[in-house]
């Protein structure tokens, strides 16, 4: 486990899988993985797809970033119509964080996730070119879209409200309005809708 301060002072908690052949003092590639929710979070169990990368040589980072369950209603609630916001700024903090240990290798990065942490891999690819390659599965690329195809929306309405109340919101959020931006590439595994 670490921790590291976010952008605003916020402690984040982490575990942080090295590769088996892991020498101090040298950098290895980073994968960021980024759970499911928002409010899952990382726990101390074995989690295979890191588990297979870090068997390659590569540093695995899970963070449990704001939104995420397990360190109080506060810590949950705090990204509330701010997703890309904060939760973003939490995961590039930990990058960083790790650069400065000399762990992660700033020229090789990468991020993956599944549902929420596949739209954190869709958002973060249009906010920085500084991963060199991404996974995206069952992502959310359009909140307002992604809406409507909920067998239960309530989550997302606790969240952003109702796309036809509040659609500036859900779009200010979707990495869909930014694609132009983004350069890293990506493999997007998704489902029928």
């Amino acid at each position: 486990l670490i921790h590291y301060k976010s952008f605003d002072g916020l402690e984040i908690e982490a575990s942080l899988l090295k590769p088996l052949d892991y020498q101090p003092g040298k950098r290895v590639p980073l994968i960021v993985l980024v759970h499911g929710g928002p409010t899952g979070a990382w726990s101390d169990s074995i989690e295979s797809w890191g588990q297979l990368l870090a068997a390659r040589g590569f540093a695995i980072l899970y963070p449990n970033i704001r939104g995420s369950s397990g360190y109080g209603q506060h810590f949950m609630e705090i990204n509330r119509g701010d997703w890309g916001g904060g939760d973003y700024r939490d995961v590039m903090a930990g990058v960083d964080y790790l650069i400065a240990q000399g762990i992660a290798d700033p020229d090789r990065l990468g991020i993956g996730g599944w549902s929420y942490g596949g739209y954190m891999s869709e958002w973060a690819i249009t906010q920085t070119n500084r991963f060199k390659a991404a996974v995206s599965g069952a992502g959310l690329a359009n909140l307002a879209s992604e809406y409507g195809t909920e067998n239960g929306p309530s989550y997302d309405r606790w969240f952003y409200g109702v796309p036809y109340e509040n659609l500036d919101g859900f779009m200010k959020s979707s990495p869909i309005k930014y694609l132009k931006n983004a350069r890293t590439p990506t493999l997007i595994l998704q489902g029928e809708r």
